[in-house]
C-alpha cells in the first residue's frame, strides 16, 4: 500500500481492486505465488507520480523476482533498501526522472538479478564497482543518464552478459580489459561518450558479438583486423571518433554485416 500512496494511486491509470478488501494478489499489477506470496509488481505505464518509498524493501518475506515500474512519471533517488529484495531477478525502472547515483549495495545483494533497466533517468556518479558481484546479470541497461567516471574493471566479472547499453552518459578513461573476456555479449553499445583509448584487438575475442556501437567517442589508433573474428557481427558503427589508418579489408569477409559506418574518422587507404 505505501507504493499507491507514495506515488499519487489516486491518479493512477489502473488501480483496480487496490486497497480494497480483497486480497493483495487481486489487485492490479499484482502477481503471487500459489502459496500467496507476491511475486511480481508490475505497474509499467501506470502514471505513478512521485517516489519510490524506502518500505519496498520490507517485501522481503515475500517471493519478489520483478518489479516494473517503467515508463511513469517517479523521482528522487532509488531507495537503497531494494538491496534486501534478494530473489529479485527483474528490476526496471527506466524512462522516469530518477536522480542521485547508482546505490551500490544494489548490485552487491542482488545477486539474483538477470535483468537491469534503468535508461532515460537523471543518475549520476559512476557505475559502482560491486557491478562485478551481479554474477547472473545478462541485461544491463544504463543508457541515456548523466553517469560518469570509467567503465569499471569488475564489469568482466559478469560472465553472462549479453547486453551492455551505457550510450549517452559522460562516461571517460578507457575500456577495461576484462571487457573482453565477456565471450556471452552480443551487444556492446556505447555511443555518446568521452571514452578513449584504441579500440583493442582482443575484441576479436568477443564471438558472440551481433551488434556494436563505439560512435561519437574519442577512439584513436588502427581498426583491428581481428574484428573479422566477429563472425555473427550485424551492426557496427564506428562513426565520429579519431581513428586512423586503412580499414581492414578483412571486414568485407563478414557475411552477417549489414550496417557499418565509419564516417568523420581519419581513415585512408
Amino acid at each position: 500500500s505505501s507504493i499507491y500512496y507514495s506515488s499519487n494511486g489516486g491518479n493512477w491509470t489502473e488501480s483496480h481492486k487496490w486497497l480494497g478488501g480483497s486480497s493483495e494478489c487481486d489487485w492490479h499489477g499484482i502477481t503471487c505465488t500459489d502459496d500467496f506470496f507476491i511475486s511480481v509488481i508490475n505497474l509499467k505505464s501506470n502514471n505513478l507520480v512521485g517516489e519510490l518509498v524506502p518500505e519496498l524493501g520490507k517485501l522481503e518475506k515475500q517471493q519478489l523476482v520483478k518489479i516494473v515500474v517503467d515508463h511513469n512519471h517517479l523521482k528522487g533517488t532509488l531507495p537503497e533498501e531494494i538491496h534486501h529484495l534478494h530473489e529479485l531477478m527483474q528490476f526496471e525502472v527506466d524512462d522516469n526522472s530518477f536522480t542521485g547515483s547508482i546505490p551500490e549495495a544494489l548490485f552487491r545483494d542482488l545477486k539474483r538479478l538477470r535483468r537491469l533497466e534503468m535508461q532515460y533517468n537523471q543518475f549520476s556518479g559512476e557505475i559502482p564497482t560491486s557491478v562485478g558481484l551481479l554474477e547472473g546479470i545478462e541485461k544491463l541497461h544504463l543508457y541515456s543518464n548523466s553517469l560518469t567516471g570509467s567503465i569499471p574493471e569488475e564489469i568482466g566479472l559478469c560472465s553472462n552478459l549479453e547486453k551492455l547499453t551505457l550510450d549517452k552518459n559522460n562516461l571517460n578513461g578507457t575500456l577495461p580489459g576484462t571487457l573482453f573476456s565477456l565471450s556471452n555479449l552480443e551487444t556492446l553499445s556505447l555511443s555518446k561518450n568521452s571514452i578513449s583509448g584504441i579500440l583493442s584487438p582482443k575484441i576479436g575475442d568477443l564471438v558472440s558479438l551481433k551488434e556494436v556501437s563505439l560512435k561519437d567517442n574519442l577512439f584513436s589508433g588502427y581498426i583491428p583486423s581481428e574484428i573479422s573474428h566477429l563472425s555473427s557481427l550485424e551492426y557496427l558503427e564506428l562513426q565520429i571518433n579519431d581513428l586512423t589508418g586503412a580499414i581492414p579489408k578483412s571486414v568485407g569477409a563478414l557475411s552477417s554485416l549489414y550496417h557499418f559506418s565509419v564516417y568523420n574518422n581519419i581513415l585512408g587507404g
